[in-house]
């Protein structure tokens, strides 16, 4: 049997809502489960410490700077990292556990499946939407992107396997949720935009949107998923609105005009 050990880790901003459910899953299969805090006003701490996690706490200093610091915290060499509304379904507790006995493989890319206002969505570009969740420290690390941070492997050569089973994720219980999270990200990107110098053309911002919501909702098949299909395409032509619309006032800003 193989005596690989995993270290489940969080982070987590104000989840009292989702954080218990997001770790007891890990704890159905890690040998330790790491809690970073960025300082949470509502009960997260309390929840979180009555599970028996590992809890610390730091400051934000974007998801990817975040998502490092809290990977250093693990004391195996195994990382299986989540969000705080994110959990693993049965059929995936299983596979990592199967994984686990036959011994583990470096690199692990997960299917995730996702909520949107109560329905599970199949289309729109949003599934499988698979990402690398579980790897060996040595082989693969999270970016330093303030926002859309992703683990990216050391080497091009280095094998992904490929798991079956989901990962389940909560995103948006509301459209006015949905709405407040576009306001955050869209800081974020466009923040991060102007930090690399992005230029953005005249029309940019319209051309973008309108594009983006043909996109999620023909070319990715959106309309299947109905209602819930037509808002998130709508939102997403939203997203790229706010976010080209931010980056020039940031321009526009810091130029003086």
């Amino acid at each position: 049997m193989s005596t690989e050990k995993i270290s489940g880790v969080i982070i987590t901003l104000n989840e009292e809502s989702s954080i218990s459910r997001c770790v007891r899953s890990l704890i159905s299969i890690c040998d330790e489960v790491i809690v970073l805090d960025s300082f949470s006003s509502d009960r997260t701490e309390e929840i979180c410490r009555n599970l028996g996690v590992k809890f610390y706490q730091k400051k934000f200093e974007g998801y990817g700077r975040q998502k490092r610091a809290a990977v250093e915290l693990a004391q195996y060499d195994y990382i299986l990292s989540i969000d705080a509304d994110e959990f693993l379904s049965e059929g995936l507790v299983q596979e990592i556990g199967r994984e686990k006995i036959k011994g583990l493989k470096s690199i692990y890319s997960l299917p995730r499946l996702t909520n949107y206002c109560d329905h599970w969505v199949r289309f729109c570009g949003w599934y499988p939407d698979r990402k690398i969740r579980l790897w060996h420290k040595e082989f693969a690390s999270w970016n330093k992107a303030l926002v859309h941070e992703l683990v990216v492997p050391n080497s091009k050569e280095i094998h992904v396997n490929r798991l079956k089973n989901d990962i389940l994720h909560y995103s948006y219980k509301s459209t006015e949720e949905h709405l407040i999270r576009i306001e955050h990200y869209t800081d974020l990107h466009a923040r991060r935009y102007f930090d690399e110098g992005k230029k953005v053309f005249p029309f940019k911002k319209y051309l973008s949107s309108i594009w983006k919501f043909i996109n999620v909702l023909i070319l990715r098949l959106g309309f299947l998923d109905g209602k819930a299909g037509f808002k998130i395409s709508w939102y997403s032509g939203l997203y790229q609105y706010r976010k080209y619309e931010k980056l020039e006032n940031l321009i526009r800003k810091s130029s003086g005009t």
